[in-house]
């Protein structure tokens, strides 16, 4: 499974302030935070919630199954399954903070949902 990263959605009270597009993102900064400023009270939003370019951080997992059935004479199969999940054991970063207001404004600080590490089970079944 790969996804390039979901469209960052800035929906506060900011306004711009320069290009958000930095060359090399990652979890201390997937954008320019100087690049926004806190907007002035009583004033109209008008720059856009979305910047091409500008995106959250990349999910890549890889999980496998490994399976073999061994025949016991004519009715009887037994079956051997191997499944891992997050194989290769890789961290995916969450959305990063979104608040201009915050001290985290710009960085990811926690792993993604319903990521986790490796788990790997097993099974043995027999079938008639």
């Amino acid at each position: 499974m790969y996804n390039s990263g979901a469209p960052l959605e800035f929906t506060g009270g900011l306004e711009m302030a320069g290009d958000p597009k930095i060359p090399n993102p990652g979890p201390n900064g997937w954008f320019d935070p100087n690049a926004f400023r806190i907007l002035p009270p009583f004033t109209v939003r008008a720059n856009p919630y979305l910047f091409d370019g500008v995106h959250g951080p990349r999910f890549w997992n890889l999980d496998a199954t490994l399976s073999k059935f061994f025949p016991i004479g004519e009715r009887y199969k037994l079956e051997f399954r191997l499944e891992a999940y997050n194989a290769t054991n890789s961290l995916m970063w969450a959305n990063p903070n979104l608040s201009v207001t915050s001290s985290l404004f710009g960085r990811s600080t926690g792993q993604a949902t319903g990521n986790r590490g490796r788990e790997v089970q097993y099974t043995l079944r027999l079938m008639f």
